[in-house]
C-alpha cells in the first residue's frame, strides 16, 4: 500500500494505473489535488484518509458517482476523519465506514449507500441531518453514541436492516419521515 505522510499536492493521474496497489492512507496536509489521482487502482480495497480533502472521495478515482460504482468495486472500506455534506451519496460499493474525528453526521452524508453493512463513529455524535443514512438499506450494524435531541428528516428513512435503535434514548424532537420505512420492533 501507499501512505502519504507529507504530501501537500497530488497531482492528476499521479498514481495512474498502479493495477497492483490495493491500499492508501492520505495523512498529510494535501493543499491541492489533481484529477483523479488514483484511477486506474482497480485493486484499492482499503482507502485511509486522515486530512480535509476538498473533493469527495470518488473524485480521487473517477469523474462521476456511476464511474466510481462500476469501475471501482473492491473499495469496500473507508477510513475517514471527518465527514461532510454528500461525502458518500450513492456510493452503492461501499461496505464498511470507519469516521475518527467528526461528531456531527451531515445531510445526506451516506444517503442511498445500499450495501453499506457498517458505520462506527469514533466520537460522540450531538448532531444527526437530514438524509444521513437514508436508504442505507443493508446498514445493519451502527456503532454511535449520540447525545443530541433532534434526528433530522429522513435520516433513518428505509433503513431495514438496524433493529436497535437504543442510541436515540436522548431524542426530544423527530422530524418527518425520521425512522419510516424501517423495522423498529422498539425502542425505549
Amino acid at each position: 500500500g501507499v501512505t502519504l505522510v507529507n504530501c501537500d499536492e497530488l497531482g492528476t493521474n499521479a498514481f495512474y494505473q498502479c493495477s497492483k496497489l490495493n491500499m492508501v492512507s492520505l495523512d498529510g496536509p494535501l493543499s491541492v489535488i489533481g484529477e483523479m489521482p488514483f484511477e486506474g487502482c482497480f485493486e484499492i480495497n482499503l482507502l485511509t484518509i486522515r486530512t480535509e480533502l476538498n473533493v469527495r472521495p470518488h473524485l480521487l478515482f473517477a469523474n462521476d458517482v456511476d464511474e466510481f460504482n462500476n469501475q471501482y468495486s473492491n473499495l469496500e472500506t473507508i477510513n475517514i476523519n471527518n465527514v461532510f455534506d454528500e461525502e458518500f451519496k450513492g456510493y452503492t460499493n461501499l461496505l464498511f465506514v470507519t469516521v475518527l474525528e467528526s461528531d456531527i453526521v451531515p445531510l445526506s452524508c451516506f444517503e442511498d449507500c445500499e450495501n453499506l453493512i457498517q458505520i462506527v463513529f469514533s466520537k460522540e455524535v450531538t448532531h444527526i441531518s437530514e438524509r444521513a443514512f437514508s436508504n442505507c438499506s443493508s446498514l445493519s450494524t451502527l456503532k454511535l453514541s449520540f447525545s443530541g435531541e433532534t434526528i433530522g428528516c429522513r435520516s433513518f428513512y428505509g433503513c431495514l436492516e438496524i433493529k436497535d435503535f437504543s442510541f436515540l434514548d436522548t431524542v426530544t424532537t423527530f422530524e418527518d419521515f425520521c425512522l419510516s420505512r424501517t423495522n423498529l420492533t422498539s425502542f425505549n
